[in-house]
């Protein structure tokens, strides 16, 4: 996942997991069974919501790592040396608050000047998704952003 803004503030039933959740096992009717994929990488990205943690995991066993890159994004978590144990990452950014423009909406095409997430993104993944999702070229301005819109001045 590449330059993918995940945003979660539903607030009429209380959610189990956060907005993005891995388990490296599933439970059948004959019990549970261990599987791990092949790999997951979230890059350029923001993980956001309502909740304390917005990334989390089910192990199979505590002494289990995911087999997941997280590299350049912004996540919400409470807890982040629990999440840092268990994944792969690089520079990651946890905020309490992403700053954005219309904080009731919680619309991410509007970051506020000062928001964590503008010109943090590696060029290197950038570079495979050049332009956003309304086609704004992600290096205007030299530095592209984290998510799926880049901030416009």
């Amino acid at each position: 996942f590449n330059h993918v803004t995940v945003s979660n503030y539903y607030k009429h039933k209380v959610r189990q997991a956060g907005s993005v959740h891995i388990s490296n096992y599933f439970r059948h009717q004959i019990g549970e069974i261990t599987g791990e994929y092949e790999q997951i990488e979230f890059t350029n990205s923001i993980i956001y919501g309502n909740m304390d943690d917005e990334f989390t995991f089910n192990l199979y066993s505590e002494t289990n790592t995911l087999n997941c890159n997280l590299v350049n994004c912004l996540l919400k978590a409470k807890d982040e040396t629990l999440l840092l144990k268990r994944v792969n990452h690089q520079n990651l950014i946890f905020s309490e608050e992403p700053l954005l423009t219309n904080r009731e909406t919680k619309n991410y095409m509007y970051p506020d000047t000062l928001s964590p997430f503008i010109d943090k993104a590696s060029v290197q993944f950038s570079t495979q998704i050049p332009f956003d999702l309304l086609g704004n070229s992600r290096f205007s301005d030299g530095k592209p952003d984290l998510g799926a819109i880049e901030f416009q001045k």
